[in-house]
């Protein structure tokens, strides 16, 4: 019987989240699985468990 892989879930505080259209949100929380981010959305309030790392995020976009 193989053991079940666990995933890890990850959300990371950003100040401008780059997206492929070309806008950019401010203090917004990408919540990624493995290290994949899933998810985005924004950051209202203190979140138990977020890191903030600040600067710019390219949300699947090629980086300048």
């Amino acid at each position: 019987m193989q053991k079940a892989k666990s995933q890890k879930v990850c959300r990371t505080a950003v100040s401008r989240l780059h997206l492929p259209d070309g806008s950019v949100l401010h203090n917004q929380v990408i919540e990624s699985i493995d290290g994949d981010p899933i998810r985005y959305f924004p950051l209202h309030e203190e979140l138990p468990g977020t890191i903030w790392a600040g600067g710019d995020y390219y949300w699947n976009c090629p980086k300048p």
